[in-house]
């Protein structure tokens, strides 16, 4: 059998397994393979990292379309020196992502324009970037999409989706009044999820109002203040760890 006649059947194995990074690297790396005289195996060890690097980067590139984040804001972007009262310590804690791991959730409080979103975002992206299977709705959306799902006879279907994800992010709860219907749709999310899923859930509600949620789910609460003002940047953020 000829050279030519061997490569054509490793492209065309290549092809078949759908390992179509390796194939298109093929060439490049049978010239560096002679010109460096690798071994077999090292040859082989680089054509499947390229693989596997290709296949690692389609998977978190879905993993981000489905995470549906609104926002490319990741914790690095969060301009702490502006807060001087930002606990640094919690969000390097809820960064390492043992939240996730531990699937306990995160509740984040304050009035509208302080970085909740920002840093509900935030964690989204870190948990894509780790690989974990991450999702983003506000509750008036979750609210509708629940509804609908009743109305036509998913619901269970529709509960199945939103405990799929292993971090789940729910803003702007409170922003909008929910009819009392919506709101019990949303703490059927939130409890179906307890102790199986992670929830970063973002309200303008006081602890008092969101006390169902903060007493029996959330492990970590974080509470910001300040000014109401959409553009202005979180003034300050405390913290207690349940």
């Amino acid at each position: 059998m000829t050279d030519r006649s061997e490569y054509q059947k490793l492209r065309a194995h290549l092809a078949f397994l759908r390992m179509g990074a390796a194939a298109e690297a093929l060439p490049a790396l049978l010239e560096e393979a002679t010109r460096s005289k690798l071994t077999n195996q090292a040859f082989l060890e680089r054509l499947l990292a390229v693989e596997v690097a290709a296949t690692d980067e389609r998977r978190r590139a879905s993993l981000a379309r489905f995470a549906s984040l609104p926002s490319p804001f990741t914790l690095a972007d969060f301009d702490f020196s502006a807060q001087p009262s930002v606990d640094h310590k919690l969000i390097a804690e809820l960064a390492t992502l043992r939240f996730v791991e531990d699937a306990t959730n995160v509740l984040l409080i304050g009035p509208p324009g302080v970085g909740k979103t920002m840093l509900a975002v935030g964690l989204g992206h870190a948990a894509v970037a780790a690989g974990m299977r991450t999702y983003y709705t506000t509750a008036a959306e979750l609210a509708a999409r629940c509804h609908r799902a009743a109305l036509e006879g998913r619901w269970a279907t529709t509960m199945r989706f939103y405990a799929g994800p292993r971090l789940l992010i729910i803003d702007e709860v409170g922003y909008l009044p929910l009819p009392a219907e919506a709101a019990a749709a949303l703490f059927q999310v939130v409890s179906q999820r307890y102790l199986k899923g992670s929830i970063a859930l973002t309200t303008n509600l006081g602890i008092a109002k969101a006390h169902r949620f903060a007493r029996t789910c959330a492990r970590w609460r974080l509470k910001f203040t300040g000014s109401d003002d959409r553009t202005c940047p979180p003034r300050g953020l405390h913290s207690r760890r349940r």
